[in-house]
């Protein structure tokens, strides 16, 4: 988005316009070029205690039961999955020292908020990212399951990106 101010002046018998720039803004995603840089699991192993690395894996898990083609794409900011060797955008996930910071792409909607209240989770739509947040620690995804695998299966049971 950009926006401009307009002043017109009048000086003497002249008459000018003078543009300024109010706003200069661009929405950006989690994925940019330097993001998208690939790395290993290793290199995310060296930030994240295996505690957290094993919430990914319980996430993985329960897309897999999905849709057996989905896989982690490991890039240097967070890690997402692809599906079937191509990328999807269903979730993000970026480990940190103590949770596992969790984005599943929904549009926000009352239904989908009333579920996670039910959970027992706090409804934390991020309209940047376009997703819900969680922010999970170890032992939130067992508990918590059958919330995770409706929530996150149904993205990758229809197969599509």
């Amino acid at each position: 988005f950009r926006s401009l101010k307009l002043t017109a002046l009048k000086l003497g018998g002249q008459y000018g316009i003078i543009f300024t720039k109010v706003l200069d803004y661009e929405r950006k995603g989690l994925e940019t070029e330097e993001d998208n840089q690939v790395t290993t699991r290793g290199y995310w192993e060296r930030y994240a205690p295996q505690t957290i690395m094993a919430i990914a894996d319980q996430i993985l898990a329960i897309a897999k039961e999905s849709n057996s083609g989905v896989e982690f794409k490991f890039n240097k900011n967070y890690i997402n999955t692809t599906l079937n060797g191509k990328g999807s955008n269903f979730i993000y996930l970026q480990p940190q020292k103590r949770q596992m910071k969790l984005w599943v792409t929904l549009k926000s909607a009352p239904e989908l908020d009333k579920c996670c209240e039910d959970a027992g989770f706090d409804v934390n739509y991020n309209s940047y990212y376009r997703g819900y947040q969680f922010d999970l620690r170890p032992g939130d995804v067992e508990n918590h399951r059958d919330f995770f695998k409706n929530f996150i299966g149904s993205l990758y049971a229809a197969g599509e990106n």
